[in-house]
């Protein structure tokens, strides 16, 4: 029973990362889209290779706290908020 319930903690993190990952994504694509930048002029202005913006934005790279504050170097207001968890939802 408490081997179930370390695999449900290791299984509900996972949805938890890949839902911030989703978010992320969609928030780094579209400021990019309204800077009007490439990954490459993104990327170089955050100071990081572009492998890691175009990882961002195709949920391979995790979303962390500080690789967020790089990006809101860009002079963007960085926003975490929580969120009551609905019945029947996974991301916690």
């Amino acid at each position: 029973m408490e081997q179930l319930q370390v695999q449900q903690s290791a299984f509900t993190e996972i949805l938890v990362q890949q839902g911030l990952n989703f978010d992320a994504s969609v928030a780094v694509f579209q400021l990019r889209y309204e800077l009007g930048l490439t990954q490459a002029q993104l990327a170089q202005r955050v100071g990081c290779l572009p492998q890691v913006i175009t990882g961002l934005e195709n949920g391979t790279v995790d979303a962390t706290l500080p690789l967020l504050k790089r990006i809101a170097i860009t002079g963007q207001h960085l926003q975490v908020a929580f969120e009551p968890v609905h019945a029947g939802d996974v991301r916690r």
